[in-house]
């Protein structure tokens, strides 16, 4: 096809980077992305590999030949849900990548198809080997060619559509995927509306029909598709289906969102109804809530009869404060009466600078760069119709100063001028501006006479429409309270555009009027040390810069918090830095230290703070409060509907509540988090209005939950379910956990820190016996991921619990679970201490299973401590114990502890005898990791007696099984093997290579590996 580039094309990559140095030819390769993700290599077809990997390739691939860094690669896979070895798997992942995409060159080369260069990797791929390229250019010549030759363009748009084999990247997770998955059905869509108003206008309605069906069942709302359906069936005979059609979209607009469809939607109906013949509507006529704008959005509905005279019914007189209604229920204006025309405004009159009412700019503007150059591009982009964008976050984030910084640096690119209001949507002491205020305003800027204007504010809203459709303006609405507010406030010229400020975030405004969201959360720790430089000054901030970064830190990226240290810092000339850092940290409380003792005015935080809460709901409010209580920092939609006492539907509903007003923001798949200030005030607003009979039950009730729901997550992990050793009860608000191994993972691993926290507060709140079960139900996380820190500090509140509950159970728990942290930290003397005296604990009551948990690590330190025999006698001991208890996991642990110990010994014969016996066992628990382990093991000794048929067949079973686990540590470790295996056959080339993938991986999980791979190919 004419999108296929040659394959000597493949030599540079779309941003130019090319080889520096000559090599065999790169292999040629082919990316399919419009369904499934697929990989064609030199012309044959590949696996695209396990899921991530495949996400990793997702974000190579876009674009073509720019250069990737690595933590911009682990945001496209994990977001923010990383894992604990997020580095190493991204390096087994790229070295997987590059043995598939570029066999014949080496890893970690630089002039490979995927190439490590300074910054991060490139993927060397002409963009024309993408399908969706393909696509695109098909797209982009059909429609040049629909004016001069439709046929063709039709013939065109079919073969662009008929490249997509389903959903695009369909099965490829991650963050990234999932925009790009929005973004080619996007594009997908377009061209479907295109290709049916070409094929509409060839009076191919037939054709229209079939397309646009499955588009209006999989997009309900989406308005141009009705559009184009309508005509199509008019078109067709079928005029009373293309009205049925309008009366569902219409019944359920009202339903889901309390809105009708647009107004050319509702005049095709109009037209339907009259008997006329339907025209094809052109691009851009209906579209969809949410969709971009498109020409004339902003007040579509019928205006006055002649510019600049509304007309209204005059019964209906309205104080000039009366709040409108939206625009587009406004009735249709009447013809003017004689004289109408005095209303408009005298030529020239309210232009450019005559009606710039910006206030002045903040005198002190730092960061936000990002956020400045994204509202230039919204705000300023070619367009036929006008521009709207909303500036949305939670109170002192610095939306109004990011607005007017905005405003005043672009003013000249509206020559019309700005028209500027305070709509007052949170003022402390002040209600909300109503829009026919605003209007009244607006109205005398443009040039309207006071006597002429309109009393209701309906028809204000239609005179401003008028008044605004040949200009090029900006108008900012800044502290907006509600949609509804800002509707009328919008002009319809496409020279127009208005930027939005709100602590809310008016869905409807972005669904409906296709407005662009920017969510403008805290600074980064540079931008806010920037802000205090600027209010401080830099001589007071330079000489002491370590007081100056704990102090902004203190502010958590809250702009007005780092404002008001600041103008302490200032007030305070004589007191250095470090000074009135201690005197912050001694005050305690944040919140009295960042109050800038003016508590009616906008510049106190619980005073703005408070002001958004007021706005809530009283469930919201109420939530608000209890909330504060969570101690953690990811509060889980089922922590909530504990803490509130509500079903899980109704805490979503009120958490979106308190999201969409910015008290809150997502943080995940059902995980929200307050800003550290405004989760300070909602605990303080806590305590101080509710009763201690309150606080002890939504503490209790939260505790309740946490121990059921880890010790559910953990018995998806562990070897034996956690919740047979430490039963607990479900709760209203156990429902809907994760309910496989990945889902449990993903969950520990997002809440760790939240579930230690809640164990910290289980022992201030004197709940023992919880706060030391809720660290042994950990166990099992923390041993697989060994988050080192974190165990300890779990460990540690556990063990002061059980001693506070005298529970001699909870204290052979936590020592066991101790032992296990301080074996693997290498601190042998601790770790034998504790798991000495917690088996005999559990040799005294009988609990055989928690024996075997105990006398294998046990076995491990003796190990490591060169004492195989005792090792031995501590494996045996163990796979003893679990025998008598039942149990498989634990007998497979105790063999190939065993197998390895009798290796170390010099016994290989028994050391095989017992892998193989810990092999059987380990299928039979179906723990394919453990399944791994007696592979590699076993592995290593059959390459010890010189099998090495049988030592590579162990040894390659092992690797894939733990590439397919993810576990890129042991995979590292299995290379190493490899590598040896091959230097035993004189190998050395493959040697060579598996030492540098283990090196490679051990570098990027900062394990010490790499040092005896460094050790290897040097020998080698």
């Amino acid at each position: 096809m004419a999108y296929q580039l040659r394959d000597a094309q493949a030599a540079t990559g779309a941003s130019g980077i090319a080889a520096t140095t000559a090599h065999a030819p790169a292999a040629v390769v082919r990316i399919g992305v419009l369904g499934s993700l697929t990989v064609e290599v030199d012309g044959v077809r590949h696996s695209s590999g396990p899921p991530l990997r495949q996400a990793v390739l997702v974000r190579l691939a876009s674009p073509c030949g720019s250069v990737v860094s690595k933590e911009q690669l682990m945001d496209a896979v994990w977001g923010e849900e990383l894992p604990g070895n997020a580095s190493g798997n991204l390096h087994t992942y790229i070295a997987a990548l590059r043995k598939q995409l570029d066999p014949g060159h080496k890893q970690r080369a630089t002039d490979g198809v995927l190439a490590t260069v300074a910054g991060g990797y490139c993927l060397r791929l002409p963009p024309a080997h993408l399908d969706s390229t393909g696509f695109l250019d098909l797209c982009a010549l059909a429609r040049s060619l629909r004016d001069g030759d439709p046929d063709a363009a039709a013939r065109q748009f079919r073969a662009a559509l008929d490249l997509w084999r389903g959903t695009p990247l369909q099965g490829v997770p991650g963050p990234f995927a999932q925009a790009e998955r929005e973004r080619l059905t996007a594009l997908r869509l377009s061209a479907v509306e295109d290709y049916a108003r070409l094929m509409t206008g060839l009076d191919r309605t037939d054709i229209v029909v079939q397309e646009l069906t499955q588009v209006i069942r999989d997009h309900p709302l989406r308005e141009s598709a009705h559009a184009l359906m309508m005509t199509a069936l008019e078109r067709g005979g079928q005029r009373d289906e293309a009205m049925r059609l309008y009366e569902r979209l219409d019944r359920r607009l009202r339903a889901e969102l309390a809105v009708r469809p647009g107004a050319r939607l509702r005049e095709l109906y109009r037209q339907l109804r009259e008997g006329s013949a339907l025209r094809v509507p052109g691009p851009g006529g209906a579209r969809a809530p949410g969709a971009p704008a498109a020409p004339a959005a902003f007040g579509a509905q019928a205006g006055p009869a002649a510019p600049g005279v509304p007309t209204s019914p005059a019964a209906v007189p309205a104080a000039p404060g009366d709040r409108a209604a939206p625009h587009r229920s406004a009735a249709p204006a009447a013809s003017p009466p004689p004289g109408a025309a005095a209303h408009a405004p005298a030529a020239g009159s309210g232009h450019g600078a005559d009606m710039r009412q910006l206030p002045p700019r903040a005198g002190r503007f730092v960061g936000r760069e990002r956020e400045l150059a994204r509202l230039g591009e919204v705000l300023t982009a070619a367009g036929e119709g006008p521009r709207l964008c909303l500036v949305t976050g939670s109170a002192g984030t610095g939306k109004t100063t990011l607005a007017m910084e905005w405003a005043h640096r672009s003013i000249e690119k509206f020559p019309d001028g700005c028209l500027h209001v305070e709509l007052r949507g949170f003022h402390p002491g002040a209600p909300p501006l109503s829009a026919g205020e605003a209007l009244y305003d607006f109205l005398v800027a443009l040039g309207v006479a006071p006597d002429r204007i309109p009393l209701t504010g309906t028809a204000r809203s239609a005179l401003f429409r008028s008044l605004t459709k040949d200009r090029r303006l900006l108008v900012l609405l800044d502290d907006a309270h509600s949609t509804e507010q800002v509707l009328p406030l919008l002009p319809t010229g496409a020279g127009c555009a208005t930027l939005v400020t709100s602590r809310r975030r008016l869905d409807t405004l972005v669904v409906r009027n296709g407005a662009h969201a920017l969510f403008l959360g805290p600074m980064s720790h540079e931008g806010a040390r920037e802000l205090l430089d600027a209010c401080a000054g830099v001589g007071r901030t330079r000489p002491e810069p370590t007081a100056a970064d704990e102090l902004v830190r203190y502010c958590a990226g809250l702009p007005l918090a780092v404002a008001v240290i600041g103008n302490r810092v200032v007030s305070s000339p004589g007191m250095p830095l470090s000074a009135l850092l201690e005197r912050v940290r001694a005050g305690g409380n944040r919140l009295d230290v960042l109050s800038s003792g003016l508590p009616d005015t906008g510049v106190d935080l619980r005073t703005v703070f408070r002001a958004s809460v007021e706005e809530l709901s009283p469930r919201a409010r109420e939530a608000f409060r209890l909330l504060g209580l969570f101690p953690g920092t990811h509060i889980d939609l089922r922590a909530a509907g504990a803490l509130l006492n509500r079903s899980a539907r109704e805490s979503a509903a009120i958490l979106a509540e308190l999201t969409a007003n910015t008290l809150l923001t997502e943080a995940g798949p059902d995980r929200y988090r307050f800003h550290d200030l405004l989760g300070e005030f909602a605990r303080e607003e806590a305590e101080a209005l509710l009763t201690d009979e309150e606080l002890a039950g939504a503490r209790l009730r939260l505790l309740r939950w946490t121990l059921h729901a880890v010790g559910e997550a953990s018995a998806l992990i562990a070897p034996r379910p956690v919740r047979d050793l430490l039963p607990a009860q479900p709760t209203p608000w156990s429902a809907g956990g994760p309910t496989d191994r990945r889902g449990a993972v993903r969950w520990l691993a997002a809440h760790q820190h939240s579930l230690v926290a809640i164990s910290e507060l289980a022992l201030n709140c004197g709940q023992y016996d919880l706060a030391w079960r809720i660290p042994v139900a950990l166990t099992s996380w923390f041993y697989l991921h060994k988050n080192w820190s974190l165990w300890l500090r779990s460990l540690r509140v556990g063990a002061s619990a059980a001693r506070r509950a005298q529970s001699r159970e909870g204290q052979a728990q936590i020592r066991a679970a101790s032992g296990l942290a301080h074996l693997y930290l290498r601190h042998y003397r601790r770790a034998r201490k504790q798991l000495v005296r917690a088996a005999a604990e559990f040799q005294r009551t009988g609990e055989d299973w928690q024996l075997g948990t105990v006398l294998v690590p046990l076995g491990d330190l003796y190990l490591r401590t060169g004492r195989p025999a005792q090792a031995a006698h501590a494996y045996e001991t163990a796979r003893r114990a679990y025998q008598r208890a039942d149990d498989h996991w634990g007998t497979a642990w105790a063999l190939s502890a065993l197998g390895r110990a009798l290796m170390a010994a010099g016994d290989p014969g028994r050391a095989t005898n017992a892998l193989q016996r810990a092999m059987g066992h380990w299928h039979k628990s179906g723990y394919p990791r453990g399944e791994a382990d007696a592979m590699m093991h076993l592995g290593q000794v059959y390459l010890t007696r010189g099998s090495v048929r049988d030592a590579e067949r162990y040894l390659h079973r092992a690797d894939a099984l733990y590439q397919s686990l993810g576990d890129g540590y042991r995979h590292a470790q299995a290379l190493v093997w490899i590598g040896r295996l091959r230097a035993a056959t004189d190998d050395r080339a493959g040697a060579r290579e598996a030492w540098r993938c283990a090196q490679e991986v051990f570098e990027g999980l900062g394990a010490p590996g790499g040092a005896e791979c460094s050790r290897l190919l040097s020998a080698c």
